[in-house]
């Protein structure tokens, strides 16, 4: 029975929890993804209620680190989004908008599948310890 016991252990430690730290992995980088789309779209409908000119306007940007730097945006009624593979398209503030909340829906359909995977293998885990519990 301890070899059994063994290649449980063995089973659980490299392939269960392996996929489990992927899994979570991944669930960590798209909730970063979201957050940063949410951020968008709520600085989006900011610029929308204000009803600014479409000449131009100063902003304070932070480039990380909170090193911050003013900026000059020459029409604040387009921007630009990266659509990924680091390419970018202008788009007017409206656009975006359906953009970012349709990038907003698909990221969060991933992150319940991601959170159901992450469940069923913590469920298997949990399953082959108490296989192992009752054998003798």
């Amino acid at each position: 029975m301890d070899g059994k016991v063994e290649q449980y252990e063995e089973f659980i430690n490299e392939k269960l929890l392996a996929d489990l730290r992927k899994v979570e992995a991944r669930l960590t980088k798209v909730f970063l993804q979201l957050t940063e789309f949410q951020t968008l779209q709520s600085i989006i409908k900011k610029l929308e209620e204000k009803k600014l000119p479409s000449s131009h306007m100063h902003a304070y940007t932070d480039l990380g680190c909170n090193f911050r730097v003013q900026a000059h945006v020459v029409d604040p009624t387009t921007m630009f989004i990266n659509l990924g593979l680091e390419t970018y398209v202008e788009m007017p503030l409206e656009q975006a908008s359906k953009y970012v909340a349709a990038r907003t829906k698909a990221l969060e359909a991933a992150v319940n599948s991601l959170k159901g995977a992450e469940f069923q293998i913590k469920a298997n885990i949990r399953i082959m310890y108490e296989v192992m519990i009752d054998f003798p």
